[in-house]
């Protein structure tokens, strides 16, 4: 594509693609998105876009490739590195095609404790610089990143923009140029942000290389711990790490991003001092090694470490001991017969017999393995802590409150199941379980609104606010044009003389 917009130094995709949006005069979010990445459906997203591959062939001078895109202006930099190469690689599959939203289960963001942001955010003294020197603004990388309130260029508290709304406008991109700042900029000085933005922007702008295993980055803290002397024996001190952290972390702060409590056993602390199962946040990362390090550390050095570790696994000795008699594993195993008959295989050792079950896996494995399945019986997991006859009705009923309220508004987007459904609390919770909820289901069936529907509001909007406008205009300011109108729709226009 002629002229497309080339990215400026740590510019959102999400921005590169709303600034060329404005530069071709586009007025309809979905013929932008075919225009440009091919796909009618693709959301606009903040951090994991997807369909690369096909933004990467509008830069028409200098080629600049999905991978340079994806490590050079989305926030998955800040993942990449703890989280496994094949999760890695299949995250980058993903971006440069059609993800379906598995970028953001994959990398961890999705089931992660770090809080969400609702908003895209700003610097208004960047926005300033970038206006005066640039002709125009963009949204910054660094200032999308949980874990900093204030950009540490300019001691200024990152603002967010008031009339944004993703899920209202699930495709539109909304450009950095339109924001109003109708109030000084607020200076602060944050001591955290200051101790944190070097790390993030060495993962941002950091090269691309291969991730650690779970292996490796096991090893590495049992090291560290080590090195730093916060050993209880050959086990980890866990006292002495918690105090190393709040030393330079504060509760405050770590209640701020879902981090506190970590004093508890199932905490994500003592998760990342053992064996490790599951991928950690960066900032989670961040808050230990610095630490441990006391303060004296390079991110990028640390990642070459760990990478560079080789795994060696312990010997462990297997099969029965030496001196065991036949005499004692028979009792043993006719013991375990009984209460697999009487209880089935998985209330015995969960209630009954925890450790005799654990003598017969190390002494007697392929015997209890045999034995399990024969006797095994299906578990009742249901639960009747919902009373969805309840929820049913209080949900039709909110339902029915939202579509009175919402009758009268002809500014709202299109009135589908989806946006009924995320007028409502749990929201989630509703739409995985429609199945359970008989009225609200035919509620939404009866009164969601059809295209034609929503096409026609959109009319009436423009007649009612616009009137004194061309009709070319009007179907221009409704968002319609004599391709996408449906058969209904187009007799409306021919019956008002708009076409």
């Amino acid at each position: 594509m002629l002229n497309f917009p080339y990215p400026y130094e740590d510019e959102l995709t999400y921005s590169i693609l709303a600034r060329a949006s404005a530069h071709f005069c586009s007025f309809s979010h979905k013929t932008w998105l075919e225009q440009t990445l091919k796909n009618r459906c693709a959301i606009a997203t903040l951090d994991f876009p997807s369909h690369l591959d096909e933004l990467s062939k509008l830069f028409f001078l200098s080629k600049i490739s999905s991978q340079d895109l994806i490590c050079q202006h989305t926030l998955f930099p800040l993942f990449a590195p703890f989280i496994t190469q094949e999760r890695k690689d299949k995250c980058f599959e993903w971006m440069k095609e059609k993800s379906n939203g598995g970028t953001h289960l994959m990398s961890g963001w999705a089931a992660g404790r770090l809080p969400k942001l609702q908003s895209i955010r700003y610097c208004p003294m960047c926005i300033s610089e970038q206006t005066n020197s640039l002709g125009e603004a963009y949204w910054q990388r660094i200032h999308q990143v949980a874990g900093l309130v204030t950009c540490t260029k300019h001691n200024c508290i990152l603002e967010d923009v008031s009339d944004f709304n993703h899920k209202r406008h699930r495709h539109e991109y909304y450009r950095a140029s339109t924001v109003h700042q109708t109030q000084q900029p607020r200076l602060s000085c944050n001591e955290l942000d200051k101790r944190l933005t070097p790390f993030i922007q060495a993962l941002l702008n950091g090269p691309e290389r291969a991730s650690p295993k779970y292996e490796q980055w096991t090893w590495y803290y049992h090291d560290l711990i080590h090195q730093s002397h916060c050993e209880k024996g050959q086990y980890c001190c866990f006292e002495a790490v918690m105090e190393k952290v709040l030393n330079y972390w504060t509760e405050a702060w770590l209640q701020q991003y879902n981090l506190w409590p970590i004093d508890t056993h199932c905490s994500w602390l003592h998760g990342i001092t053992r064996k490790h199962r599951k991928s950690f946040s960066y900032l989670e990362h961040i808050v230990v090694l610095h630490a441990l390090h006391d303060g004296k550390w390079d991110i990028n050095d640390v990642l070459c470490e760990v990478s560079e570790i080789k795994v060696t696994k312990a010997l462990v000795q297997k099969g029965p001991p030496k001196k065991t008699s036949q005499a004692v594993i028979r009792k043993a195993k006719c013991k375990w017969l009984k209460l697999v008959k009487k209880l089935g295989t998985k209330i015995a050792r969960t209630s009954k017999a925890g450790g005799l079950y654990m003598w017969l896996y190390r002494n007697q494995h392929n015997w209890l393995i045999r034995l399990n399945k024969r006797y095994q019986r299906p578990i009742d997991n249901s639960t009747n802590r919902v009373n969805w006859r309840r929820r049913d009705i209080t949900s039709t009923k909110l339902l029915i409150k939202i579509r009175n309220q919402a009758e009268s508004d002809l500014t709202l987007p299109r009135h589908s199941k989806l946006w009924f459904l995320q007028q409502l609390p749990s929201n989630a919770t509703i739409g995985k379980n429609l199945s359970k909820l008989p009225l609200t289901s035919r509620f939404l069936n009866a009164y969601q609104e059809t295209v034609t529907e929503y096409q026609i509001r959109r009319l009436v909007r423009a007649m009612i606010y616009e009137s004194n406008l061309p009709s070319w205009q009007l179907l221009r300011s409704a968002g319609l044009s004599e391709e996408r109108m449906t058969d209904v729709t187009r007799k409306f226009c021919e019956s008002h003389g708009l076409i």
